[in-house]
């Protein structure tokens, strides 16, 4: 279970400890709370901060395009099995 609240340095490093057919719990509660475009750019994401009405869903989707490119990168797999956010 990880919440890194907005630092990302570590999701590597959790990602490599997980054991195979294991789960790795992601939240994000500080995601959108302080500079979201700081955050959204830190997630590898590109263009513009998204507007207000759609923040949350799109840094949602960054955040787990974020975790399986980087499970990519160091030769595991991550498949989501659910986002939620209310």
């Amino acid at each position: 279970d990880v919440d890194a609240f907005g630092s990302w340095g570590h999701l590597k490093d959790a990602l490599e400890v997980v054991r195979p057919g294991g789960l790795l719990y992601l939240t994000a509660t500080g995601l959108t709370a302080w500079k979201p475009s700081r955050s959204f750019r830190r997630l590898g994401m590109r263009g513009r901060c998204p507007p207000q009405e759609t923040l949350h869903d799109q840094m949602c989707r960054a955040l787990v395009w974020h975790t399986v490119t980087l499970a990519d990168h160091v030769s595991l797999v991550a498949e989501p099995l659910f986002t939620l956010y209310r």
